[in-house]
């Protein structure tokens, strides 16, 4: 809020203080500030791009139950998951649970996209929101962890 600081620094024998002095003096001058730009840093983030080749993971462990689920998401278009509920989750979406396999796209550019998980057995398709935040993937509001898959060929 003060205005611009700006400082330099320069080490060299002192014959050469006089020529450096006027090259930084006319970088000085001819420099310009603008306010900095508060744009997501995600604007340009390719959702497939960055999903292609991944395994993305939760898990959730409580005193009444546990969760767990492992999604490996292939090149081509191709995904095997792994879903274990326990206790208190195990009702919770019960058809998606088990070993699953299916085909997978997604869609956005942005710090928003959608995954569309449609399983081969016949289970209707799973569409699940998208949101990377501060380096963070979140999917259906839930944190994932995000690596490259040792699945996919």
């Amino acid at each position: 809020d003060g205005g611009p600081c700006v400082t330099a620094l320069a080490v060299m024998p002192t014959p050469q203080y006089d020529e450096l002095k006027k090259l930084v003096d006319a970088f000085m001058a001819a420099a310009t500030f603008e306010a900095p730009s508060f744009a997501s840093p995600y604007a340009d983030f390719v959702w497939k791009d960055f999903l292609t080749n991944k395994v993305v993971t939760t898990y959730s462990y409580l005193v009444d139950g546990s969760k767990e689920s492992t999604v490996h998401l292939c090149a081509d278009g191709s995904f095997t998951a792994k879903v274990t509920k326990k206790g208190i989750l195990k009702n919770q979406n019960p058809d998606y649970k088990g070993k699953i396999t299916g085909k997978w796209s997604v869609e956005g550019v942005g710090e928003r996209g959608k995954l569309r998980l449609t399983p081969d057995k016949g289970l209707p398709p799973l569409d699940v929101e998208l949101t990377i935040k501060e380096e963070q993937i979140f999917a259906g509001g839930e944190r994932y962890f995000v690596a490259n898959s040792d699945k996919c060929k």
